[in-house]
């Protein structure tokens, strides 16, 4: 867990909020938080997914580069002494509601219906806000985007949102993905990389409601670095699923691809933070990067000398 921040201020009820609410699932947390004012902040709140503490170079790796990461680490407040559940959907319940999975966990991929969350507090405060990534937590009413307005969200693209789009052999995080937008029905984004629409879009949010004036939480819940570990557009091995082969499936050994994969979304996260800089506005924006559990058990990293 990382606080980034250059100029401490005061913290609001809301910002303290925020702190308890998400140290609660926290395995890595980092914030940045930069202006000396009390006029309150924008907030990017990203997820990674299945991403451990040994895998930041600032927290000792050897295996991997995290150089935008690392930054934020060593710019800001580090917590270090933090837990998260073993399995995905429990960190998340506790992310979205800042509650302990012993009080409304009901089972996988499922918030509890009339939970107030995180996003819900930021819209009544004002703020605009937005989702984009990997949902896993189920529907609230029949229509999506019903659903998604009561647990506060403005605005959302998202994979694995619903269930009632498309075959199961069909919803691959990566590779041509099944998504759900702002209230549109499922459409297959042939030949793109999922990572790069999610963070697309939310660049895209971050210049549409900063245009209009407006504070913005958003949240990032990545889908990387979870398996399977495909090449990224940055690999030579990267080919898009209509310029595939038969027998072109990249499997193997886990590992082959993992450090690309890291590499990959600390990519992404510094063309966030390349957008905020782009607006003048990183000094009034609190960023905030977690992990909702430890890395596949399938890698083996080297993490302060040792093989993890």
């Amino acid at each position: 867990m990382i606080i980034n921040t250059l100029k401490l201020k005061p913290l609001s009820f809301l910002t303290i909020a925020i702190v308890i609410a998400i140290s609660t699932s926290s395995l890595l947390f980092f914030f940045k938080l930069t202006k000396a004012d009390l006029s309150p902040p924008n907030v990017v709140l990203i997820l990674a997914d299945d991403f451990g503490f040994e895998i930041l170079g600032v927290n000792g790796s050897e295996s991997y580069q995290t150089p935008n990461l690392d930054q934020l680490a060593r710019e800001g407040l580090r917590f270090t002494h933090v837990f998260a559940q073993p399995s995905c959907t429990p960190s998340r319940v506790k992310l979205m509601t800042g509650r302990y999975n012993h009080r409304n966990y009901v089972r996988f991929g499922k918030l509890p219906e009339g939970e107030y969350t995180i996003a819900n507090f930021f819209k009544a405060a004002g703020y605009s806000t937005v989702i984009s990534g990997k949902w896993q937590l189920g529907l609230w009413d029949q229509d999506p985007k019903e659903s998604m307005s009561k647990v506060g969200f403005d605005h959302y693209r998202l994979w694995q949102y619903t269930e009632k789009y498309g075959k199961k052999k069909e919803r691959g995080r990566y590779h041509d993905p099944l998504i759900e937008e702002d209230g549109q029905q499922a459409k297959k984004r042939i030949n793109q990389f999922g990572p790069e629409i999610f963070t697309d879009y939310i660049i895209d949010k971050i210049n549409e409601i900063h245009k209009m004036g407006d504070k913005f939480f958003v949240y990032y819940p990545m889908v990387l670095t979870h398996s399977p570990f495909w090449p990224t557009p940055h690999d030579p091995e990267y080919r898009l699923r209509s310029q595939r082969t038969p027998g072109d499936e990249y499997r193997g050994v886990p590992e082959r691809y993992f450090a690309s994969n890291v590499a990959y979304l600390d990519h992404l996260i510094g063309r966030i933070l390349s957008a905020l800089d782009d607006l003048s506005i990183r000094e009034d924006t609190l960023i905030i990067f977690t992990s909702d559990n430890g890395t596949d058990k399938l890698i083996r990293s080297k993490w302060q000398g040792t093989l993890w």
